[in-house]
């Protein structure tokens, strides 16, 4: 009897081993198929998100793009292709950036004023073209829409970006007047007063003018006397137009 169930442990035993040996190789193998598939099959880049940023010092474009690759991803260059008919450049790098494996940059374009056809952007259909060392990727961001065609990837960088200075400030496009600060006559700062009422700074601890004119420049001149009545500083106020180039 003893016997019996001593044989008949090591048959299980057997069978429990071989089970387990099975197993390990099944995993071994799902493992180097997953492996493979992140190496050559899965798409290596992807635009998580991308957005427009607009502050006192210019606007811009920027994105996140995340590296779903196992080796560093050297990045050369990015554009923006939009409507399928734009072509925009985010930015060009004189130093390739380095993304590593399974991680996310963030990428901005230089500040700007202006961008020529924007106001006929519809965004209906967008594709970031990333160059890297090993050639160009085409990830479109909203596939329903997105289809990289022959065509597609033949578009050039055919949309420029262009600023208007002053003070070496860029003059945004939704700015009225020229505020040049000054104090006992020296000259302090240049702030923007925006088609909104807002200012880019604050003066004398206000950054709004509220007026019912924006247009009226004459009323805009007394709302900021106003404000500075009861100190120290003077300013000039310019109209943005005398400064653009038509």
């Amino acid at each position: 009897m003893l016997k019996k169930i001593l044989i008949t442990f090591i048959e299980n035993s057997e069978i429990i081993r071989n089970w387990i040996t099975f197993a390990s190789d099944i995993s071994i193998l799902l493992i180097t198929l997953y492996t493979f598939r992140l190496t050559f099959i899965s798409k290596k880049i992807k635009v998580l998100s991308y957005g427009t940023t607009c502050d006192k010092d210019g606007n811009s474009y920027n994105l996140i793009i995340e590296n779903r690759s196992l080796s560093p991803i050297v990045v050369k260059s990015v554009s923006m292709i939009v409507d399928k008919k734009w072509k925009l450049g985010i930015i060009k790098y004189k130093k390739p950036l380095i993304v590593n494996p399974f991680s996310t940059e963030y990428i901005e374009k230089n500040k700007y004023g202006y961008i020529e056809h924007e106001e006929e952007f519809r965004f209906e259909d967008v594709v970031f073209e990333i160059e890297t060392s090993k050639g160009k990727y085409y990830i479109p961001f909203n596939k329903r829409f997105s289809k990289i065609s022959k065509e597609l990837k033949k578009i050039t960088s055919n949309v420029n970006c262009f600023n208007y200075m002053y003070n070496n400030k860029i003059i945004l496009p939704e700015a009225k007047y020229i505020v040049d600060i000054y104090k006992n006559k020296d000259f302090v700062d240049t702030i923007f007063i925006l088609k909104s009422g807002l200012m880019t700074d604050s003066l004398n601890g206000i950054d709004k003018i509220s007026i019912k004119n924006i247009d009226s420049k004459s009323e805009v001149v007394e709302e900021i006397e106003r404000i500075i009545s009861e100190t120290d500083y003077s300013v000039k106020i310019s109209d943005v137009n005398k400064f653009l180039i038509t």
